[in-house]
């Protein structure tokens, strides 16, 4: 399950930092992770901050902290595939939202990152 929605709660299609939640069900049953990621920078020192963007099909989502699994740090980044939306109003959402997203994983340094869709 996903859910997409602005940070500030700019109306109409101004430009805010977009949020996307994703909620996955455990695979041992420990109950469900609720990933938080918001429209952010690309880059390995910028991936962690903010950015706000103006097309919900165009901003790159990534976790602004890091997740610790089995000792590991890692980051998640979101990115739209599909047609561009051309908007980043939530009330259009409804009729035009990004449909798919490929979710890739990087460690600290940015290096062997891992993508599934």
């Amino acid at each position: 399950m996903a859910r997409l929605s602005k940070g500030a709660g700019t109306p109409g299609d101004q430009v805010d930092v977009l949020g996307l939640a994703i909620r996955v069900q455990s695979a041992a049953d420990s109950g469900p992770w609720d990933l938080l990621l918001s429209s952010a920078g690309q880059g390995r020192l910028t991936r962690w901050l903010p950015v706000p963007a103006g097309d919900w099909s165009t901003a790159q989502y990534s976790t602004l902290a890091p997740s610790e699994f089995h000792h590991q740090w890692f980051w998640l980044m979101a990115t739209p595939r599909g047609p561009k939306v051309g908007h980043s109003s939530v009330s259009k959402l409804v009729h035009d939202a990004p449909k798919k997203f490929t979710v890739a994983i990087a460690g600290r340094t940015g290096a062997g990152a891992l993508s599934a869709d």
